[in-house]
C-alpha cells in the first residue's frame, strides 16, 4: 500500500482521463442511448416505410452507416457463433461464403472486445469507445513520463491524443482503427526504455511485445503497418543517436539495443500471428489486384484547402449537423435543400469524407507544439517528432514527397489512403504539445520583481509592445500569446462588424459562396452559408483568445491547490480545461446516439423471409439505382446474400459475379445488386442459390414469380433456382483452362466445369455430355461444417454451391455409417467458385465438409509460441528480480533455485511440445505420425546406450572436485561418442529384424531414425556441458536454454512441415537444433566456469565411468523398452502398422502429458521419505501408504473422466483423422495410470530403501511379459491388445516391486489400499456413463461430484493420512479443508 500511495497522483490523473470520453460518449454509456446508427437503416426499404413512426426520417449521421451494417454485423456474428460453441472461422452469409476470422477488422481477438460478449451490443460500443479513448490518454501520459515530461505536461499530451479528431471521429464508425492506434505511444515508450538501457529492459521488452500483439489483434492492418514503420524510424533514430553520442562507435553499442528491439518485435509478431497468418493467406486471394498508380493515390489525398480544418474543424460542414442558427434572427433553421433545390438534410460539402478528413487537433495544442519544437532541453526528440510531423503533413496533402513511401516501401502502393498519416501527425503533435508545456514550465519567470508583476510605468502603458505582449516581457511565449489573443479578438471584432455590415458585404459573401467548389451542395443560400461559418469562426476566435490567455498566465507565479497534487501553477489546469473544451466542442455530436428500441424493429418483409424453408440466398434488383435492403442488411437477420460490403472479398468470387454482370461497386468494396434485367436469367445466378430477389421495380421474366409485396418493395421468387447441393454424372465433367470462359458455353446446372490446374485425378473425361442434376440432401449446415447425403447411380461429382477456399476439407463415407468409416478426399473448385467432390462409385454417400484452414492452425501455433516466449521473458525477469547472481545463498535456497527453475521450465517445455504435437499430427496424418513415433521409439534405445548414465555420474563426480571439470567433460564426451557406435548396433538389429515381419520399415523411416540418432549424439554431448551448470549451481541456465531450443525446434519444424519435408524433415531438424544448443551452452560454460584443464584423455577414468554407468544405463534401457516396445511391434506386425501407431500415439500424447504429475510428486517425496526411513521405518511406511493412496485417489477420477472425454481429447490433439481409434486406445490405456503412478512412487521408495539393484530384475520380468503378450495378441486385436498389455504390464511390475519391497518394508495392505477407491470409481464410472447420454462433459461433472462425496462417506482417507497431511500442509489450508 505504501508503494501504491507513492503513485496516488498518477492514479488520480489516470482516472481523470475518463473525463473527456464520458463528456463525449456519456449518453451511449451511462445514458439510455446506443452508439449504433440504427436510424440509418430507415433510409432504405423496407425500414423506410416505418421511418416516420420512429422519427427516423433523417439519420443523425448518414456517414457512419458502416458501424451498423459492417461492425455490428461482425460483432453479432461473433457473439452468436461463440454462444453456439463454434469459432467463426467461416462466414456463410455473404459472397456465397468467405473466411471471416482471417479478415481481422472484426477485432475478435482484441482483449477489450470481451465487452461485446459480456454487455448488450447496444451498450458495448459506447463502453468500448470510452475504454479506448481513456487508454489513448493513459498510454500517451505514460510515454510522456518516459520522455521525462513533467506530470502536467504529460497530462496535456494525453488529452490532445485522446481528444484529437482522428481518434474521436474514427471511434464513431471504425472502432478497430482507434483500438489499433492507442498502442503506439506505449510501444515507442518501450523502445525508449530499452535504448536507455533500463535495468529492467527485459520487462519493457515483454510489455512492448504484448502491446504489439494486442495492437495486431485490434485488426486494422494498415494502422499496424504505420505503427511498425514509426517504431522502426524511432528505434533507428534513438539507437543511431545513442551510438553517435558515445564515440567511438562500436558494434555492440548498436547491436545490443537493436537485438533487444528485434526480440520485442519478433515476439509481438508471433503473438499476433493467429491473425496475421490467416490474413496474409486471405489477402493473397483478395480482389484488389495490382496497385493504384502514384497519381491515383495522390488524388485521394487532402486538397490544399483542407488546411483550414486545422483551425476550423467544421468549415466544410458536418454530416451530423441538420440545422444552423440564423445569425440575424437567432432561429434554428433545418437543412432541407441545397442551392439547386435538391433535397439535403445536412451541410457537409468538402471534397473529403468527414471521417477521413478529421485532422483537428485543437488551437492550444498547435501553439504548444510550436513551443515544443523550440524546447532546447528536449531538442533531440522534439526534432524527431517535428520531422515526422512535416512528412505526415506532406503525405496527407499529397505532395510529391509521397513518392518516398510509394516507391520506397513494400505494399504501400496497395494503400489508397495517404490521409491516414493523420494518425502519426496526431501522435507527434501530442508529444510536441507536451514538450511545449514543459518549455512553459521550465521558463516561467520566478522573480517577484518581474515586470509582469509590477505596475508598468506611465510611459509604457500605451506602448504597442506592452499591449502586444500582454504586459509581459517579450519572448517567444509571450509573442505567441499576443498573436493568439489579439488575433482571436481581432477575428471576433471582424465577425461582429461583418454582421452589422452584412447588407453591404452580401455580394462579397455571395461571390465567395458561389466560388467555393461544392459549397452550393451544403447550403441553400449565401445567408445560410454565412450563418454557419460565422459560428465556426466565432469558436475559433474564442479558442485563440483562451489559448493566448493560457500562454500569458503561464508567465505568472499564480498557483492553485489541487487534490493530492498540492500547489500547482494555475496555467496547467487552465490549459487542460481549454484543451478539453476545444476538443469537446469540435467533436461533440458526431457519433450516433439513438434509441436502442430501433434495433428491435423487424420489417414485415424480413419476418416473411425468415419463415421460408430450406437453404437459399437473396439479392436485390435496382435498375433505377435505389437501394432496397442494402448490402449486409440480410446478415442482421441471418439471411444468406450474394451481395456484400467488405474490404476483403475473394477474387474468385468477384470474377464469378463479374461473369454475371460488371461489378462497378468493387472500388467501394461492394458486390453490387443486379442492375440489368437480362442478368436475372443467368444460370450462374441460379447455381448461386438465389431464390429471392428484392426490388422496388417489376420483374417480368417467366421464371420469377411475385412472392411478397409491401413496405415499398417486392420479393420475387426464382422458380429455376438450383438446389444447394446436387450430383452430376462424371460424364458431365468439363476440363477447361478458364472455367468462367467455359461457363459461357456450358450450363453449370448440366455440366461440372473444372479448371485443368484444379483437376488432380488421372482420369480425364472427353466429349462431356449434358446431364440432369440429382438434388442432394443437406442434412446439417453449420458455420464451419456441412453434411450432405447424395445418391449416385454412377461415378459422379457432388457439387456444393458454397464458395471454394483453401482450408475446406471433405470426408466421404457410406451413408448410415459412422465417422470412423470416413475417408478424406480432395475438393475441387467447380464452376469457377464452388466445391466439388468426386463420388467414385454408385451408392448412397454422406459427405462432410469441414473448414479447418492450415493458416489458422499455423498462426495459432505461432501465437502460442509467442505467449510461451512472453511468459518465458516474464519468468526470467521475475527470476532476476528474486535471485541475485552474486548473493550468497543458504543450502535450502540453493536447492530450491536449482530444482524449481528446471521443474517450472520443464512443465513450460512440455506445454509447448504438446501444442506443437497438435499441429504436426494434423499435418502428418495418422500414417506419417505413426512412422515418426516409430522412428523416435527406435532411436530412443540408441540414446540410452549412447548416454550410458553419464549425466548423473558427471554431476556427482565433478561436484566433489570442480578442478576436474574439464577432464570429466572431455572424457565423458569421448565415451558418449564411442557408446554411440555401440548403441547404433542394436538399433540396426531392430531395423533388420523388421524384415522378419509382414510390414518392415520403409526407407524414409530408416532415414528418420538415422537423422534422429545423429542429432542425439550432439544432444548427448550437450548434456555433459549441461551437467557443469548443475555442478556450479546454475541449473536455471540450461533449463532456460532448453526452452529456447524447444521454441526454435518448433519454429523450424513448422517451416519444414509447410515445405513438405514430412517427418524426415522433422528428424533432420533435431540435428540443427542440437548443434546450436551445444554451441551456445559451450560458449556460456567457457565464459562462466574455470575449464582451464587438464584437457587430456584418461582411459582409466573412462573404464571406471563404464563400470559405474552400466547399471544406470541398463535400468534406463529396460524402462525405455517397457514403455515403447508396443510401438515397434504394432508398426511391424500389422499391415497398416504406420496408421495404427499414429492412432495409438495420439492417445499416448495425453497419457504421457499426465506423467508429469507422478514425476514431480516423486521428486518431492524422495528426500522426505529417505529421511523418514533413517528416522523410523514405521513412519516411512505410513508416508508411503499415504503417497500411494494420494496418487491412486488422483489417478482414478482422471482415468474415469478421460474415458468419457477421450473422443473430445483426441480430436483436440490430432483432429478427426485420428478418430475413433485414437479415442478407443486412450479409453483403454488411460487405466494404466492408476497402477503406473503407484509404480512411480514404489520405484523411488525402493531406491530410498537401498534396493535399487532389484530394479533391473523387476523391469526384466515386466518387459518379458510385455513383449510376449504383445507378440501373441497384437496380430488379433491390434492396438487394443497393446493398450491392455500396457495395463497388465504395470500390474506385473507392481507385483514384482511389492515382492522386493517386503524385504525391507512389510505390512503394506494392498487390498485395503485398492478396494474402496476402485469400488468408488466403479460407481463413478456408472454415473458418468448415464450422464454421458446427455453429454460427456455433463457425465464427467456428475461423476466427479459423486466421487468427491464418496471419499468421506466411505472413509477412504483415514486418520493416519489426515495426521500426515496436517504435518505437511500449512495451517490455513488444514483449517480450510477441515483435515
Amino acid at each position: 500500500m505504501k508503494r501504491l500511495a507513492a503513485y496516488k497522483v498518477d492514479l488520480l490523473i489516470l482516472a481523470g482521463f475518463l473525463l473527456l470520453p464520458f463528456l463525449l460518449f456519456g449518453s451511449v454509456t451511462v445514458g439510455g442511448r446506443t452508439m449504433l446508427p440504427v436510424d440509418n437503416l430507415f433510409q432504405w426499404a423496407p425500414w423506410a416505410s416505418a421511418a416516420a413512426d420512429f422519427q427516423a426520417a433523417v439519420p443523425q449521421n448518414h456517414l457512419i452507416t458502416d458501424l451498423i451494417i459492417e461492425n455490428y454485423a461482425w460483432k453479432r456474428f461473433i457473439a452468436n457463433s461463440l454462444s453456439g460453441g463454434e469459432l467463426p472461422l467461416w462466414n456463410p452469409y455473404l459472397f456465397a461464403g468467405a473466411p471471416f476470422l482471417a479478415a481481422g477488422q472484426h477485432s475478435a481477438y482484441y482483449p477489450f472486445s470481451l465487452l461485446f460478449l459480456v454487455l448488450p451490443l447496444t451498450k458495448a460500443y459506447g463502453w468500448f469507445t470510452v475504454s479506448q479513448l481513456w487508454l489513448a490518454g493513459v498510454l500517451m501520459y505514460v510515454f510522456g513520463r518516459i520522455l521525462k515530461m513533467r506530470r502536467g505536461s504529460a497530462v496535456l499530451a494525453g488529452l490532445v491524443y485522446q481528444g484529437a479528431g482522428f481518434m474521436v471521429i474514427s471511434a464513431a464508425v471504425f472502432p478497430m482503427i482507434i483500438a489499433a492506434a492507442v498502442w503506439l505511444p506505449l510501444l515507442l515508450g518501450c523502445i525508449e526504455k530499452i535504448v536507455q538501457g533500463s535495468r529492467v529492459k527485459i520487462l519493457w521488452l515483454a510489455i512492448g511485445a504484448a502491446a504489439l500483439g494486442v495492437q495486431i489483434f485490434a485488426g486494422h492492418v494498415e494502422i499496424t503497418y504505420y505503427t511498425l514503420l514509426l517504431m522502426g524510424l524511432y528505434a533507428a533514430w534513438r539507437v543511431g543517436g545513442t551510438a553517435v553520442s558515445q564515440r567511438p562507435i562500436t558494434w555492440p553499442i548498436v547491436a545490443k539495443p537493436a537485438a533487444w528491439l528485434a526480440g520485442m518485435v519478433f515476439i509481438g509478431l508471433l503473438l499476433g500471428a493467429v491473425q496475421l497468418v490467416p490474413l496474409y493467406e486471405l489477402g493473397q486471394r483478395n480482389f484488389r489486384e495490382g496497385s493504384a498508380s502514384f497519381e491515383e493515390v495522390l488524388s485521394w489525398a487532402f486538397p490544399a484547402r483542407r488546411l483550414l480544418t486545422l483551425a476550423v474543424p467544421n468549415f466544410f460542414g458536418n454530416p451530423a449537423y441538420h440545422s444552423y442558427q440564423d445569425v440575424f434572427s437567432g432561429e434554428q433553421v433545418a437543412y432541407t435543400a441545397d442551392y439547386e433545390g435538391n433535397p439535403r438534410t445536412h451541410n457537409e460539402w468538402g471534397f473529403k469524407n468527414y471521417v477521413e478528413g478529421a485532422i483537428y487537433l485543437g488551437i492550444l495544442p498547435l501553439l504548444l507544439a510550436l513551443l515544443g519544437v523550440w524546447n532546447r532541453k528536449q531538442r533531440g526528440p522534439a526534432i524527431f517528432f517535428a520531422v515526422i510531423s512535416f512528412f505526415s503533413l506532406a503525405f496527407i496533402f499529397g505532395t510529391p514527397l509521397y513518392a518516398l513511401l510509394y516507391y520506397g516501401l513494400p505494399f504501400i502502393n496497395q494503400l489508397h489512403t495517404p490521409f491516414r498519416w493523420i494518425f502519426p501527425l496526431t501522435l507527434c503533435v501530442a508529444v510536441l504539445a507536451g514538450f511545449g508545456a514543459d518549455y512553459l514550465a521550465g521558463t516561467r519567470e520566478q522573480k517577484r520583481n518581474d515586470q509582469s508583476l509590477t505596475p508598468p510605468t506611465q510611459s509604457s502603458i500605451f506602448t504597442l509592445q506592452s499591449i502586444f505582449f500582454l504586459r509581459a516581457r517579450p519572448s517567444l511565449i509571450t509573442a505567441l500569446a499576443g498573436l493568439a489573443f489579439w488575433g482571436g479578438l481581432l477575428l471576433l471584432g471582424g465577425l461582429w462588424a461583418s454582421k452589422w455590415l452584412y447588407p453591404q458585404i452580401e455580394p462579397v459573401v455571395t461571390r465567395i459562396f458561389l466560388g467555393m467548389a461544392l459549397a452550393t451542395t451544403g447550403f441553400d443560400s449565401p445567408r445560410a452559408f454565412y450563418s454557419f461559418e460565422f459560428r465556426q469562426f466565432f469558436n475559433l476566435s474564442l479558442m485563440l483568445m483562451a489559448s493566448g490567455a493560457v500562454l500569458r498566465v503561464s508567465r505568472c507565479p499564480i498557483f492553485v491547490r489541487l487534490p493530492l497534487a498540492g500547489k500547482r501553477p494555475i496555467w496547467e489546469p487552465l490549459a487542460a480545461v481549454v484543451i478539453v473544451l476545444d476538443l469537446f466542442l469540435a467533436n461533440v455530436g458526431f457519433h450516433a446516439a439513438v434509441d436502442p428500441a430501433l434495433l428491435d424493429y423487424q420489417p414485415q418483409m424480413t419476418q416473411w423471409l425468415a419463415q421460408q424453408p430450406g437453404l437459399w440466398r437473396l439479392t436485390s434488383y435496382n435498375p433505377g439505382g435505389d437501394i432496397p435492403f442494402n448490402a449486409n442488411s440480410g446478415w442482421l437477420y441471418d439471411f444468406q446474400d450474394i451481395r456484400g460490403y467488405d474490404s476483403i472479398i475473394p477474387r474468385q468470387y468477384t470474377e464469378f459475379m463479374a461473369a454475371i454482370e460488371p461489378q462497378g461497386g468493387l472500388p467501394y468494396n461492394r458486390i453490387q445488386p443486379i442492375a440489368n434485367l437480362a442478368s436475372l436469367n443467368s444460370p450462374l445466378l441460379s447455381v448461386l442459390g438465389v431464390k429471392y430477389v428484392i426490388t422496388s421495380a417489376t420483374i417480368d421474366l417467366p421464371q420469377f414469380v411475385l412472392a411478397w409485396e409491401g413496405e415499398g418493395v417486392r420479393v420475387y421468387e426464382n422458380t429455376a433456382v438450383a438446389p444447394r447441393a446436387y450430383t452430376l454424372p462424371l460424364t458431365s465433367l468439363v476440363l477447361a483452362d478458364d472455367a468462367l470462359a467455359a461457363l459461357r458455353e456450358y450450363d453449370p446446372r448440366q455440366f461440372a466445369v473444372v479448371e485443368t490446374g484444379d483437376w488432380r485425378l488421372e482420369s480425364e473425361i472427353r466429349n462431356p455430355k449434358s446431364e440432369i442434376y440429382a438434388p442432394a440432401s443437406v442434412d446439417a449446415y453449420g458455420i464451419n461444417e456441412v453434411m450432405v447425403t447424395a445418391v449416385a447411380t454412377t461415378p459422379a461429382i457432388l457439387i456444393l454451391n458454397d464458395s471454394y477456399f483453401p482450408g475446406w476439407k471433405a470426408f466421404v463415407r457410406p451413408a448410415g455409417t459412422g465417422e470412423d468409416q470416413e475417408q478424406q478426399v480432395d475438393i475441387f473448385r467447380v464452376n469457377g467458385n464452388f466445391r466439388g467432390v468426386l463420388l467414385p462409385e454408385a451408392g448412397e454417400w454422406t459427405v462432410r465438409f469441414k473448414y479447418s484452414p492450415t493458416s489458422f492452425q499455423l498462426g495459432g501455433l505461432a501465437s502460442f509460441m509467442g505467449v510461451m516466449l512472453l511468459l518465458f521473458v516474464g519468468v526470467v525477469w521475475g527470476w532476476r528480480a528474486v535471485v541475485k547472481p552474486d548473493a550468497e545463498m543458504t543450502t535450502t535456497r540453493s536447492l530450491a533455485k536449482n530444482s524449481m527453475a528446471p521443474m517450472a521450465l520443464n512443465l513450460f517445455n512440455k506445454a509447448i511440445d504438446f501444442v506443437y504435437a497438435m499441429f504436426y499430427l494434423r499435418v502428418l496424418g495418422p500414417a506419417n505420425a505413426g512412422s515418426y513415433a516409430t522412428a523416435i521409439a527406435a532411436a530412443g534405445i540408441f540414446e540410452i546406450i549412447a548416454n550410458f548414465g553419464l549425466d548423473i555420474l558427471l554431476v556427482r563426480e565433478v561436484s566433489q572436485d570442480r578442478r576436474r571439470a574439464s577432464s570429466y567433460l572431455l572424457n565423458t564426451s569421448i565415451l558418449r561418442i564411442g557408446a554411440a557406435f555401440v548403441g547404433a548396433l542394436p538399433v540396426a538389429a531392430l531395423v533388420l529384424a523388421t524384415n522378419l515381419f509382414s510390414n518392415p520399415f520403409t526407407p524414409t523411416e530408416i532415414a528418420a531414425i538415422v537423422l534422429i540418432m545423429v542429432g542425439m549424439v550432439f544432444s548427448g554431448v550437450s548434456k555433459g556441458v549441461t551437467g557443469l551448470f548443475y555442478v556450479y549451481e546454475k541449473a536455471e541456465i540450461p533449463a532456460a536454454m532448453t526452452t529456447l531450443t524447444t521454441i526454435m525446434r518448433v519454429a523450424i519444424g513448422v517451416g519444414v512441415l509447410l515445405l513438405g519435408f514430412g517427418f524426415v524433415g522433422l528428424a533432420a531438424v533435431s540435428i540443427a537444433v542440437n548443434i546450436v544448443t551445444l554451441l551456445i551452452l559451450t560458449v556460456i560454460a567457457g565464459r562462466s566456469f574455470d575449464l582451464s584443464g587438464p584437457w587430456q584423455v584418461d582411459w582409466a577414468l573412462q573404464r571406471r565411468m563404464v563400470r559405474l554407468g552400466w547399471p544406470l544405463m541398463l535400468i534406463h534401457l529396460l524402462q525405455t523398452i517397457f514403455i515403447s516396445i508396443d510401438v515397434y511391434l504394432l508398426r511391424v506386425m500389422l499391415p497398416n502398422g504406420e496408421e495404427v501407431v499414429g492412432w495409438y500415439n495420439s492417445a499416448y500424447k495425453w497419457f504421457n502429458a499426465l506423467q508429469i504429475v507422478p514425476s514431480f510428486f516423486t521428486l518431492a517425496l524422495f528426500p522426505i521419505i529417505s529421511r523418514e526411513i533413517q528416522r523410523s521405518m514405521e513412519a516411512a511406511r505410513r508416508m508411503y501408504m499415504m503417497s500411494l493412496k494420494l496418487m491412486l485417489l488422483l489417478a482414478l477420477p482422471i482415468a474415469a473422466a478421460i474415458t468419457f472425454l477421450a473422443e473430445i481429447l483426441v480430436r483436440i490433439v490430432g483432429g478427426a483423422e485420428f478418430l475413433p481409434h485414437g479415442a478407443i486406445a486412450l479409453q483403454i490405456v488411460i487405466w494404466a495410470i492408476p497402477i503406473g503412478w503407484l509404480n512411480s512412487v514404489t520405484n523411488y521408495v525402493l531406491i530410498a530403501l537401498g534396493l535399487e539393484r532389484m530394479q533391473p530384475r523387476a523391469f526384466t520380468v515386466a518387459v518379458t511379459f510385455n513383449v510376449v503378450a504383445n507378440l501373441l495378441f497384437i496380430p488379433y486385436f491390434s492396438y487394443q491388445a497393446a493398450s491392455v498389455t500396457t495395463i497388465l504390464s504395470e500390474v506385473v511390475l507392481l507385483g514384482v516391486f511389492a515382492f522386493y519391497l517386503r524385504q525391507r518394508m512389510s505390512g503394506v495392505d494392498w487390498v485395503g489400499l485398492l478396494a474402496k477407491p476402485f469400488l468408488l470409481t466403479a460407481v463413478v464410472v456408472l454415473i458418468m456413463a448415464l450422464g454421458s447420454l446427455l453429454h460427456p462433459v455433463v457425465g464427467v461433472a456428475l461423476g466427479l461430484v459423486v466421487y468427491a462425496a464418496g471419499l468421506p462417506i466411505l472413509r477412504i482417507v483415514g486418520e493416519d493420512e489426515r495426521q500426515i497431511l496436517r504435518s505437511i500442509l500449512p495451517g490455513p489450508v488444514v483449517t480450510r479443508l477441515r483435515i
